[in-house]
């Protein structure tokens, strides 16, 4: 039995509708009215990935992948919010997904100047969920970064309402859309793109915390305010829910979202490692992702 169950997910889909569903709509046109099909493939160049979420782990495992000098030979993908601090840090992601409707391109370049990373991500896939705000796509096209659109499929099939905008049958050769799993959250959603559609079968999570400690950082760096669009208050307040231990033993603060997010990531890679012998390890050094495989930056380099 897994770690979510499905009345969990059904709940969560449904509040996920309820809060997003018309945004969803209105940037779903937007996309639809400014796409562009690209033709390419999803070979890999190597059989080790290396994932960035946007955690409070982040800097400091971006530091220690970069003493190992293993993002030069292998892959290596991140979350919108991370695109920034990758740049600054001088390392080209091969791939960056986006999923939120309200999260712009210019706030996840986190002061990066847009003319230089437009040049600086060239051969950068993006995979843009088609309710992601528009500005990704607009992005992409006055830069001719080539991406993916994709739609989240999820158990109340919240999909075939978007449908209409962008076509996901696999069998039409007019084919605009993928379909993937409904993650959860974009940290979830960068690691099914890689085990399901590139087919990693060694994949290294960095930055996963999906948790926080209240008088240290929320995100990744201290650059990015942990601000609530909503309310304008600090996250570290408004979603410290509940207090658990994480990897290391040290009592974090999480929010129910984070939490879900973290339980249903450890079932995803519980079947994926059953299924198709997908590896993944976890690099983070913290966090609530408790998934078996936890490994030093130099035993993965080995």
């Amino acid at each position: 039995m897994g770690l979510v169950t499905r009345e969990e997910t059904v709940n969560q889909s449904r509040r996920t509708l309820d809060k997003w569903g018309e945004l969803w709509e209105s940037n779903c046109k937007v996309n639809r009215a400014n796409f562009r099909k690209h033709e390419f493939d999803y070979k890999k160049k190597s059989e080790k990935c290396y994932l960035f979420s946007f955690g409070p782990s982040f800097e400091s495992n971006l530091k220690n992948l970069i003493k190992t000098k293993e993002h030069y030979a292998n892959h290596v993908g991140c979350v919108d919010k991370a695109l920034g601090g990758l740049l600054k840090y001088s390392t080209i992601p091969h791939t960056v997904v986006t999923a939120d409707a309200r999260i712009r391109i210019d706030e996840c370049l986190n002061g990066v100047d847009e003319g230089f990373a437009g040049v600086a991500l060239k051969t950068t896939h993006f995979f843009i969920c088609a309710t992601s705000d528009p500005s990704w796509i607009l992005f992409c096209n006055k830069y001719g970064i080539k991406y993916t659109i994709f739609l989240n499929k999820d158990t109340i099939k919240s999909h075939h309402e978007f449908k209409k905008y962008f076509n996901v049958n696999r069998l039409d050769i007019e084919q605009d859309a993928i379909l993937l799993p409904a993650s959860v959250n974009v940290g979830n959603c960068l690691y099914m793109i890689h085990a399901l559609i590139y087919n990693f079968s060694h994949i290294f999570l960095l930055g996963y915390d999906y948790s926080f400690q209240y008088k240290s950082r929320y995100y990744g760096m201290e650059s990015f305010a942990p601000v609530h669009r909503d309310f304008g208050r600090d996250k570290r307040i408004l979603e410290a829910h509940t207090v658990v231990p994480d990897l290391t033993g040290a009592l974090v603060y999480t929010s129910q979202n984070l939490l879900f997010s973290a339980k249903w990531l450890v079932d995803a890679i519980d079947k994926l490692f059953r299924g198709r012998k997908c590896f993944t390890y976890n690099l983070t050094g913290a966090g609530i992702v408790t998934i078996p495989m936890k490994l030093t930056f130099l035993e993965a380099k080995e």
